[in-house]
């Protein structure tokens, strides 16, 4: 598995392939594009569908729509080192089904910590589903994903391009990147 429990991840929303990514954090949890310190990024790094990573995209924690998560996500460059993203998965989170991504993508870098806000550095690699349609539950594993790439980054960008439903966020319980490094 290339990723782990101390990657540094950083949480992004408003954003879109090969555009700049605007951080997202708990100051404000209840505003666009927050989330609330309890259920951080990072999260989806513990290994345990009891918790999550919930973003509230593109309006206050109040507004429902089906794209309320789209653009969000996050990044991460994975401690192992250099990578090449071969497979991935998500796992649901323990509630509210319509926030399920149901589409990604996946861009990777090889630029510094300090450039990776920049959408420039980035390199799309994968566009398609997350393996969570048919529903696979709550706190459920959907299908791995393959991904057609021999690129070898240090660096990953998730963003969510889809969701199942109409609801106040995007959320997912575990993500795994799995490759060769």
């Amino acid at each position: 598995m290339i990723t782990n429990i101390s990657d540094p991840i950083f949480g992004i929303w408003n954003t879109t392939v090969g555009g700049d990514s605007a951080p997202s954090n708990s100051i404000n949890p209840t505003d666009a594009g927050n989330y609330m310190p309890y259920h951080p990024p990072e999260k989806i790094l513990d290994n345990r569908t009891s918790t999550k990573y919930l973003n509230h995209g593109n309006g206050d924690s109040g507004v429902y729509s089906s794209t309320k998560g789209v653009g969000t996500g996050f990044y991460i460059t994975p401690r192992i080192g250099l990578s090449t993203l071969k497979m991935f998965r998500f796992a649901t989170a323990d509630d509210r089904e319509d926030r399920d991504p149901l589409s990604v993508t996946i861009e990777c870098s090889n630029a510094t910590s300090n450039n990776l806000k920049n959408g420039f550095v980035w390199l799309l690699i994968h566009n398609g589903s997350t393996g969570l349609m048919p529903n696979p539950g709550r706190r459920t594993f959907g299908i791995d994903q393959l991904v057609d790439n021999n690129k070898v980054c240090e660096s990953y960008r998730v963003l969510v391009s889809s969701q199942r439903g109409s609801d106040t966020g995007v959320q997912y319980s575990i993500f795994h990147l799995l490759g060769w490094y």
